[in-house]
């Protein structure tokens, strides 16, 4: 909980967590993926919080296998399982555990079929699509339809500003170099702040923002 409430010291609000919130409610369990760097478990814990702030009592953390969530699974108490990178390096490298795909899309069904529980999965946009190629479970169960990908298009002009001086706040930046930040810039035909260099840059990223 305490990385939670970090991550929501720089979280800027946008659709995507109503979109996370809406799959959530319809299915269960909802799947964050996109790029590497976009957000996901920033938004995972967000939405765990909001979860845990609104009637649910317990958060359980899989850590590289699914079955803590077996484990730590208990009838009659309201409870938001997390499994970040669910299909990471180890998955597609066979140190899983024999039929962790079946295990998987299992544990997704008896999430489904129980009243007090909630299922937030994170991934990679491609390592999803290599996992449905590779595994028959993956395929036929369609786990994909409860997805929410966060993407670019996620974030507007006004979004991105908001994360960048959510990291320049607190990160207590000397004032000397904000002024600059915030300085204009001459062009021939246009005036604007040094900022919106940033903001507007194609390869903007929050996890580049966090890392300077």
């Amino acid at each position: 909980i305490g990385k939670a409430c970090a991550a929501d010291t720089f979280w800027a609000q946008n659709d995507s967590f109503n979109k996370a919130l809406a799959i959530q409610k319809d299915n269960k369990y909802v799947i964050i993926s996109g790029i590497p760097g976009i957000g996901k478990p920033t938004l995972s814990r967000i939405l765990i919080l909001y979860l845990l702030s609104n009637g649910f009592e317990e958060f359980v953390y899989l850590n590289q296998s699914i079955d803590d969530g077996y484990e730590f699974f208990t009838n009659g108490k309201k409870q938001v399982f997390f499994f970040d990178d669910f299909l990471g390096k180890n998955f597609f490298e066979k140190k899983h555990t024999p039929n962790e795909d079946n295990r998987i899309v299992k544990f997704i069904e008896k999430i489904k079929r129980s009243p007090d529980k909630v299922l937030i999965l994170a991934t990679r946009e491609y390592i999803l699509n290599q996992a449905k190629n590779a595994y028959e479970a993956f395929r036929i169960k369609n786990i994909d339809i409860a997805k929410c990908v966060l993407d670019l298009s996620s974030y507007t002009n006004l979004i991105k500003a908001q994360i960048i001086y959510n990291h320049w706040y607190f990160a207590d930046v000397p004032v000397e170099h904000l002024e600059d930040l915030v300085a204009e810039l001459q062009n021939d035909w246009l005036k604007r702040k040094k900022y919106s260099q940033l903001i507007s840059h194609p390869n903007y990223n929050p996890r580049i923002i966090e890392t300077i």
